[in-house]
């Protein structure tokens, strides 16, 4: 054996990048390691969602009917000559597209009502703003 040989140990670390770090939290969280604080912003923002994919996907759809009725009027003027029939599908088309926006509002304005203690609540837990005077105010708003 040779005594002459050197038993010299090198270690190099290095720590994670800032990207490096929330790609691994990415991957943690899809395995569903979530914090309490990730769990409450999913939660928070998963309302959010509700309160307002709702309404428009209720008002796309029925504006969308509005404006179908309304095409079949003016096609019924316009193939037939059926001036009676079209021009009063036509109208019922157009009043559709007009209660359209109203819908919107009504249905929006019921799940805004429904949720906002709920997101109110998630908001001051995430922001650390916890009630401290006892007095809650309930702000429901347009």
């Amino acid at each position: 054996m040779n005594k002459t040989e050197n038993k010299e140990f090198n270690y190099t670390y290095s720590a994670l990048s800032q990207a490096e770090k929330k790609q691994v939290e990415n991957i943690k969280r899809q395995y569903g390691a979530v914090s309490q604080k990730d769990g409450d912003l999913a939660e928070l923002l998963q309302l959010d969602k509700k309160v307002k994919t709702a309404p428009k996907a209720i008002a796309t759809i029925v504006g969308v009917v509005g404006a179908l009725v309304l095409g079949t009027g003016m096609s019924i003027v316009m193939v037939w000559q059926n001036m009676v029939a079209g021009v009063i599908i036509g109208i019922a088309g157009v009043l559709i597209c007009l209660v359209t926006p109203v819908l919107h509002k009504a249905i929006f304005r019921r799940l805004k009502n429904k949720y906002a203690s709920q997101i109110i609540q998630l908001s001051e837990r995430l922001l650390g703003e916890d009630d401290k005077n006892g007095d809650k105010d309930d702000y429901i708003g347009d």
